[in-house]
């Protein structure tokens, strides 16, 4: 969930957090950084359910708290650098 500027990325989120997750589910995400509570919205809604990311400080306590609850499924937790460089190579395959 990434943008060429945090604008983009704040969009998108919202957007992502308003589907219906009768139509859009069961997403699995990519997100640098955990840092707008639309980021989680997408997992309580069912939206979205495999989650790798990077750093989750802001939301850290909302996202334990999924985890505890079984709505966020962590695929990885990667530093930026690897992240990054999965993104790159996820988006030619």
């Amino acid at each position: 969930m990434e943008g060429d500027n945090q604008k983009q990325a704040d969009f998108l989120a919202e957007g992502l957090a308003g589907c219906d997750p009768d139509v859009v589910h069961d997403l699995h995400l990519l997100i640098s950084s955990i840092s707008l509570p639309e980021h989680l919205d997408v997992f309580e809604r069912g939206v979205a359910r495999r989650l790798d990311f990077a750093y989750a400080d802001p939301q850290s306590v909302r996202m334990a708290q999924l985890l505890a609850d079984g709505k966020v499924e962590v695929g990885a937790i990667h530093t930026y650098v690897e992240l990054y460089a999965r993104m790159f190579v996820d988006l030619q395959r």
